[in-house]
Order: C-alpha cells, then sequence, then structure tokens
C-alpha cells in the first residue's frame, strides 16, 4: 500500500505535525480512499460534498471553505467526521423531500380532466398505492393512514434512487437515517393504537386480549412477549433498509473500481496512465439497484401497513 492510500487514521499515516503545515482537507494523500471509504471506514460511494471537500474551495478562512467545512468528513476529530457525514444525509434526505414535493406539484398542478402523461403517471402512481394499502386496512379504515404510508413509500424510494445519481448519496443508505424512519414508523403505530383502542384495551391488545381462564393466566407471558417486539421491529425494519442499500453501494463501488483498474492495465501498454474514461462494469448492475430500491421502499411501507393493520380493534380490521 502506497502512502497515498493510507487513511487519517491508519497507524502508519503521517500526522498533520509530520506531514508540515498543510491541512488536511487540502492534502488529498493524507485523505484516505475519499468516499469509498471516508473517515470512519465505512464504504461508500463517491458524493460531491466529499469532492468539495478534497478540492481547493475548503480552505480555511473562505466564504466555500465556510459551506463545505460543516460536510468535509476527513477532519481530523473522529466525532466530527462523523457528525459532518449525518449532515451530508440530512442535506440529502431534504433533496429527496423537495423531489417528492416538485414531482407532485408538477404532476398535479394543472388537475385537467384529461391528464397529460406526467398527470397521468403521477396519478396512476398514487392511486395504484392507495389501492394497495387500501386493499390490506380495508376500504372502511384505511383513508386515516393513506397519507402517511403513501409519502413514506416515495420518500424512501426516492431517496434509495437517489443515490444511483453520480455524485448524489441515498441517506438511507447509513443507519441513522433508517433508525429515525423506523422510530416514526413505531411512534405512529403506537399513537394509532392508543388512539383506537383505548389505555385498556391497548394493554390489553399487548396481552393477547384474553378472554378466558387459560388465556389470561397465558397473559402476563404474552404481554411480556409483545412488548419488546414492539421495541423491535422499528429496529428491523432499518436494519434491512441500511444492509439492502449499503450493499448496493458497495455493489456498485467495487465493480466502478475494477473498471477502473482494468482500464489502466489495457491502457498502459499504450502509454496512458490515467484514462479519463473507465471501463463502465458496473452499468448492468443500475438496473439491478434501481429494481432494489423500489422494492425496498414497498416493503419497508408495506411492513408498516401491517403493523398499523396489527394495532387497530379486532373488529375494525376484519373485511
Amino acid at each position: 500500500m502506497t502512502e497515498s492510500e493510507l487513511s487519517p487514521t491508519s497507524p502508519h499515516a503521517e500526522t498533520p505535525h509530520e506531514a508540515g503545515s498543510t491541512p488536511a482537507h487540502e492534502d488529498p494523500a493524507a485523505q484516505g480512499h475519499g468516499g469509498e471509504e471516508g473517515h470512519a471506514g465505512e464504504p461508500e460511494l463517491e458524493n460531491f460534498w466529499n469532492l468539495l471537500a478534497k478540492s481547493s474551495l475548503n480552505k480555511e478562512g473562505t466564504f466555500t471553505g465556510k459551506i463545505i467545512k460543516p460536510f468535509d468528513p476527513y477532519v481530523a476529530d473522529e466525532k466530527a467526521a462523523t457528525l459532518h457525514k449525518v449532515n451530508q444525509n440530512v442535506f440529502f434526505g431534504l433533496v429527496s423531500v423537495a423531489l417528492v414535493w416538485f414531482l407532485l406539484w408538477r404532476g398535479m398542478r394543472k388537475n385537467a380532466m384529461i391528464p397529460g402523461r406526467f398527470q397521468g403517471l403521477i396519478e396512476v402512481l398514487i392511486d395504484g398505492l392507495c389501492n394497495f394499502f387500501t386493499g390490506i386496512l380495508g376500504e372502511k379504515h384505511a383513508r386515516p393512514h393513506l397519507s402517511f404510508l403513501v409519502s413514506l413509500f416515495l420518500f424512501i424510494m426516492i431517496n434509495n434512487l437517489l443515490g444511483l445519481v453520480p455524485l448524489m448519496k441515498s441517506s438511507t443508505g447509513m443507519f441513522q437515517t433508517n433508525i429515525v424512519l423506523g422510530l416514526c414508523v413505531f411512534v405512529y403505530v403506537q399513537y394509532q393504537g392508543l388512539r383506537r383502542n383505548g389505555p385498556k384495551n391497548y394493554v390489553l391488545h399487548l396481552m393477547g386480549n384474553p378472554k378466558d381462564p387459560i388465556t389470561w393466566c397465558l397473559a402476563p407471558f404474552m404481554f411480556l412477549l409483545e412488548l419488546p417486539a414492539e421495541f423491535i421491529k422499528p429496529l428491523s425494519l432499518s436494519l434491512r433498509l441500511f444492509g439492502n442499500i449499503m450493499g448496493e453501494d458497495l455493489l456498485l463501488g467495487v465493480f466502478v473500481m475494477l473498471g477502473i483498474m482494468l482500464t489502466k492495465l489495457l491502457l498502459h501498454p499504450l502509454g496512458i496512465v490515467d484514462p479519463i474514461v473507465a471501463i463502465p462494469l458496473h452499468f448492468p448492475f443500475l438496473f439491478l439497484a434501481t429494481l432494489t430500491s423500489v422494492i425496498q421502499a414497498l416493503i419497508f411501507s408495506l411492513l408498516s401497513c401491517v403493523y398499523i393493520l396489527l394495532m387497530l380493534p379486532h373488529d375494525e380490521h376484519e373485511h
């Protein structure tokens, strides 16, 4: 491994005092693999914040440096580096929200009786999602939950697909974003359970709704099983989404690097050391990543819908 490949946390890497007065964010050689591994060693695809952090624009005291600094993951302080990566996730999460809002506004701004192609596409998508969730919850009680479930699906899907755009990033590729989404589902489900059942029936629901002496004897054990299960649900939702999206990033990143290495190997005999364009070995996997991004958004919202269904009173979700 060459000196330029050493990460700032490596025991073999030079410290800023040993390397001279050049700050770590101005010396790409002291920043490790950049977006591939980052400061904390978490592999991810490159995004434009990482490139700006390694560029000459990221200098102390400059206007551009002040903007880039909160998103610079290559600072020496590991806690600050982690916080800056979280800031990146918040930024791209807001970009996803803005894209969802723009697509819905763009599709429904005219609200024509005879819709155009884009309005028709948006209407088919929203109507299909509403029918899908209504089929699970039942027509009578689905309407109050449709806006939450549809918004959840659209945000996760756009966020997942955003990572496939060059120099953009999927916030769902990090656990922090997904656990927040999982907690949102947890709070919503518990609120609906308390609202629809009342405190007494809510506790009885967690005890398995005992009706006879045998079920009342088993009720404490059911409660001890159901209560932790409610807290495990958001964790399982988060880990499933995190693992799949991070796996997509890893797969694409590996094949991007293989394409670059293979291109250099083939062009080296011709005297071309740094080719501008590499063999796109990752290209076929973009279609797979697009499919799994949509599927993961659907699975997350589908399980959220099922958790809402299970929390409703039994007489409400019989359909």
